[in-house]
């Protein structure tokens, strides 16, 4: 068996890594598209579950999308396209019809957005890709900047009453593994234990 001090080690330890494993996962992509002047911004997962096709084997639709067009707060679905059908994307309301690469790998049916800068092109222009048409995918922060970093009361206080729980048991193992006959001097009199009669 380990010692008590090598346990809480390795156990602070394992919370330590289990914790930066989960912070380092990144299930939440980042989209920037810049189009003509427009900069769109919205999050989306890295492998989207609730997917629609508008054309199926073509496409993944995803509805209902909140993002910001030019700082304005929308809703909004996105068709992302199949290299075969021209690539790139187009919002359903028909602001942003847009071809390039192929944004996800997979199939239709279970896609993985990719991370990267892409160009692209309009479909309502004939010319080639213009470098000012771009969509840049990245791995969204840990945290979102809207989430409180400093806890609530109630949260605040229950970790403390479990750290200064934590604390005495401490304080209470320690004194009675260095003066093991401090705790028998209640009975030095000779009286019974409490419960139990003489």
């Amino acid at each position: 068996m380990f010692p008590r001090q090598s346990r809480l080690r390795a156990l602070v330890l394992a919370g330590v890594a289990l914790s930066a494993s989960a912070i380092a996962r990144a299930d939440t992509l980042n989209f920037v598209l810049i189009s003509q002047g427009d900069t769109v911004d919205f999050s989306l997962p890295v492998s989207p579950e609730a997917l629609w096709h508008s054309q199926p084997g073509y496409d993944v639709q995803l509805n209902d999308v909140s993002m910001s067009v030019n700082g304005e707060q929308q809703t909004n679905g996105i068709n992302f396209y199949t290299k075969g059908y021209g690539g790139g994307l187009q919002f359903t309301n028909g602001a942003f019809n847009l071809y390039g690469p192929q944004l996800f790998r997979g199939s239709v049916y279970d896609p993985t957005f990719l991370l990267g800068t892409f160009g692209l092109s309009s479909y309502y222009d004939s010319g080639p890709v213009d470098s000012n048409l771009k969509i840049s995918l990245s791995e969204a922060a840990p945290f979102s900047s809207d989430v409180s970093t400093v806890p609530e009361p109630s949260s605040f206080l229950l970790g403390a009453g479990g750290l200064a729980f934590l604390a005495a048991l401490s304080v209470r193992r320690y004194y009675r593994k260095h003066h093991p006959h401090a705790h028998g001097a209640a009975n030095a009199g000779g009286d019974a234990p409490l419960g139990e009669d003489a």
